[in-house]
């Protein structure tokens, strides 16, 4: 099996180095790892949508992946989710995106423009494959996530 974990900075991808073997990488960008019979590559891509994707992108273009992983640090409007939670974001939301008029935010489902409820969105969220084999997955808590570029810092 050959993984796929991408993290935004090395140290949240650092406890992958603690608990695998380092093994000759497939590709400058990546750092490989063997557990068990599986394969790990670590990419680290810098923080925000746009380095992520292109990262990701290149990368796939090379290589094929069984499954892939998206970790990193996050927040939670939810109290129950304690520091150190794990989660499977299950529907995404770039909540963010979308235009300014004045001190008024639009959002791109109020815009008219195409690709809202277009591939690979519907209403406006993503919605990832999930293996239907990969039975850890099943037992992580299902969320909803948004994605953002600028960290919310306002309570309101």
């Amino acid at each position: 099996m050959r993984l796929l974990v991408v993290s935004a900075t090395e140290r949240e991808a650092q406890s992958i180095s603690e608990w695998c073997k380092p093994t000759k990488s497939t590709s400058k960008w990546v750092k490989s790892f063997h557990y068990e019979n599986a394969i790990i590559d670590v990419l680290v891509t810098g923080a925000g949508i746009v380095p992520t994707t292109y990262a990701l992108g290149r990368l796939l273009m090379l290589y094929s992946y069984d499954l892939a992983i998206n970790i990193g640090l996050a927040g939670s409007f939810k109290k129950e989710f304690l520091l150190g939670s794990v989660v499977n974001v299950v529907e995404d939301r770039f909540s963010e995106l979308g235009a300014e008029d004045g001190g008024n935010f639009i959002p791109i489902g109020d815009m008219n423009l195409p690709g809202y409820d277009g591939f690979p969105f519907e209403d406006g969220m993503l919605h990832p494959d999930e293996p239907d084999d990969v039975e850890l997955l099943k037992e992580i808590p299902h969320v909803k996530g948004i994605t953002v570029n600028t960290v919310h810092g306002n309570v309101e």
